[in-house]
């Protein structure tokens, strides 16, 4: 079965963790800079500015089995992708593995790379 599904460039979560007990709106998009690249934006209701991640070649958010929103970004230099959480960007371990990379030649990358392409098609 394949963990992710519905890539897109831009995304609204309606139930986000606000902190505490608050949950409210957050708003993801990919700001594509050229020459640079892609990155993930992240902005809740509650924020002032945007957090921004680190740029990548190609990026797009997806969503998991598990109900769970995540990024998956293209490496500017090296074949691989890696998947992270939207929550704080940080890297988030696939189903039976202890990793959050996928290199050229891994069994799922050329799935996470048609995924991240049909989202910018």
């Amino acid at each position: 079965m394949l963990p992710f599904s519905n890539p897109t460039k831009e995304k609204t979560l309606e139930d986000y963790p606000l902190g505490g007990s608050r949950r409210g709106k957050c708003k993801l998009w990919l700001e594509i800079v050229p020459k640079k690249g892609q990155r993930a934006m992240k902005q809740t209701e509650a924020a002032r500015k945007p957090t921004a991640d680190t740029y990548s070649a190609r990026a797009a958010f997806v969503d998991r089995s598990d109900g769970k929103t995540y990024l998956l970004t293209l490496a500017q230099q090296y074949p691989m992708i890696t998947v992270s959480r939207v929550t704080d960007f940080k890297n988030a371990n696939l189903p039976d593995s202890n990793s959050a990379t996928v290199h050229q030649g891994d069994a799922l990358y050329d799935t996470l790379l048609a995924l991240i392409n049909q989202a910018h098609s």
